[in-house]
């Protein structure tokens, strides 16, 4: 009687081999192991699934990641474990764009790591993004290791790039006055609505994380303050939770901010107090994480402000914010306003509530306003605020 497989070593390997039989044609496979015992429970499982040692990645990857038809996500929400379809968008878009247009005919048991760090460390992508999609890579080839399809996923060998981000940019007072016209027809023409207009003004204006301007609420207004109190961000798998620091903060206002953001209030599809102010494409839940880079790219264009050797991305406006505002606020007034927080801070603000906040903060709102206004975009007849650093 023929054995399922057979138990080799090759001359000059430690590792163990096996051979089995594909009706009558015998072929050989690596287990990766070097202790016999795990080398037949790996050979065990790879022919108890009947895996095929010649699919290839796009065919094993032929629904991976897509909501509804993915066994993966099906098992982490099982689990209890949140992703998110945006989260699931973007891990296929990994797939899509990068590691099937590379790998995607090569047969699963052919794939080495040599091939995939050079690849990964060849991509023209900030280290950030390499991380992820190797990430994502990981996530697949640990799937095809649990299920038998390979002896042991390659990637788990390849060392991930440096977590050294590339520094961001920050933009000119010119470059904002060329993103933020004064003529609202030009305005709308750059960000492409009244929508994208106040949502950029908003990032532009405040310093705000753009995962909190996602989070934010239409009871996060308080119309008659002319502030926005800034209590959630969305976080990387699409959920929503507190803040990055934990505290609750309001930011002002200027007065075309929060005329922008008054006018797409009266256009907006959906008005519940729990609302997103600036929902997604659908008129129906958070924004995805991928739209106000996009959305961002093609202002860039149409203001005709040139990026080149530059690394502006939405995250450019907190740093330009922090950037123009730090020489004309007090460096407490500032803090309170972006959220970055020190020993000090957190014991000068010991969890004040919104009412006491929103009161310290009228104090001072309009001038506060006036200032930002004068500092990111003056004019020749804007009326000159002055509030002294401490």
């Amino acid at each position: 009687m023929r054995h399922d497989y057979r138990l080799f070593k090759r001359k000059g390997s430690n590792v163990w081999y096996f051979y089995y039989y594909d009706g009558d044609t015998r072929s050989f496979r690596s287990t990766g192991q070097v202790r016999k015992y795990e080398a037949e429970k790996v050979a065990a499982k790879f022919l108890s699934r009947g895996a095929r040692p010649d699919q290839t990645l796009n065919e094993y990857t032929s629904t991976f990641f897509i909501a509804g038809q993915c066994e993966w996500i099906k098992r982490q929400h099982a689990k209890g474990r949140p992703f998110s379809a945006s989260m699931a968008a973007m891990r296929r878009a990994h797939l899509d764009n990068y590691i099937c247009k590379r790998f995607g005919q090569y047969r699963l048991e052919d794939l080495n790591p040599v091939q995939i760090e050079n690849w990964l460390v060849a991509l023209p992508l900030a280290n950030q993004t390499k991380r992820h999609i190797l990430y994502t890579l990981r996530i697949v080839l640990r799937e095809a290791e649990r299920e038998g399809v390979i002896a042991r996923s390659p990637a788990e060998q390849v060392e991930p790039v440096a977590r050294n981000h590339k520094p961001r940019d920050v933009f000119t007072k010119a470059e904002l006055q060329q993103l933020f016209p004064a003529d609202d027809a030009r305005l709308f023409e750059i960000w492409g609505s009244l929508k994208y207009a106040a949502a950029f003004l908003i990032l532009a204006s405040t310093g705000i994380r753009s995962g909190e301007l996602r989070a934010l609420r239409w009871s996060a207004l308080l119309q008659d303050a002319n502030v926005l109190v800034v209590e959630n961000g969305v976080k990387s798998d699409g959920t929503i939770g507190p803040t990055k620091t934990g505290k609750v903060r309001v930011v002002p206002l200027t007065g075309r901010a929060a005329a922008l953001l008054s006018a797409w209030r009266s256009n907006a599809p959906d008005l519940e107090p729990e609302a997103p102010i600036f929902p997604g494409r659908s008129g129906k839940g958070v924004m995805d994480r991928v739209t106000l880079p996009s959305r961002l790219t093609a202002a860039l264009s149409r203001a005709e402000i040139a990026t080149n050797g530059r690394n502006v991305v939405v995250h450019s406006f907190r740093h330009t914010f922090n950037t123009l505002m730090r020489p004309v606020l007090p460096l407490t007034v500032l803090q309170g306003i972006t959220g970055h927080s020190t020993d000090a801070m957190t014991n000068h603000y010991d969890h004040p509530t919104i009412s006491v906040m929103v009161k310290d903060l009228g104090k001072q709102r309009e001038s506060l306003a006036g200032a930002i206004t004068d500092r990111l975009f003056p004019t020749d007849d804007t009326p000159q605020h002055d509030i002294s650093r401490d």
